[in-house]
């Protein structure tokens, strides 16, 4: 057992007996599909084009949200500041 201040680790182990597979799986993934096939002779397809799309509508945001925020932030460099600083470093504790 293991005990530290952020978790506790029990490790415990069994004896079990070793199983020979009937077969074996190959697994392609590309950027739009997903394709296994088994020894057996079993192939299957998965589409995940879907999945493709949304990451490039996510790109696009993404994009057009920095350039907003590029300009926001340009402006806001131009005011005067108000003295304070951005944290950086893990929060510091006051209690001690």
């Amino acid at each position: 057992m293991t005990i530290n201040d952020r978790s506790v680790v029990i490790a415990f182990s069994k004896e079990i007996t070793a199983v020979e597979p009937p077969g074996s799986i190959g697994i392609d993934v590309n950027e739009r599909n997903v394709t296994t096939s088994e020894t057996s002779g079993v192939t299957k397809v998965f589409d995940t084009s879907e999945v493709a799309e949304i990451k490039e509508r996510y790109r696009v945001i993404r994009a057009k949200i920095g350039r907003r925020g590029r300009t926001i932030g340009s402006a806001r460099s131009s005011t005067p500041s108000m003295g304070g600083e951005r944290e950086t470093g893990p929060f510091k504790d006051f209690t001690d």
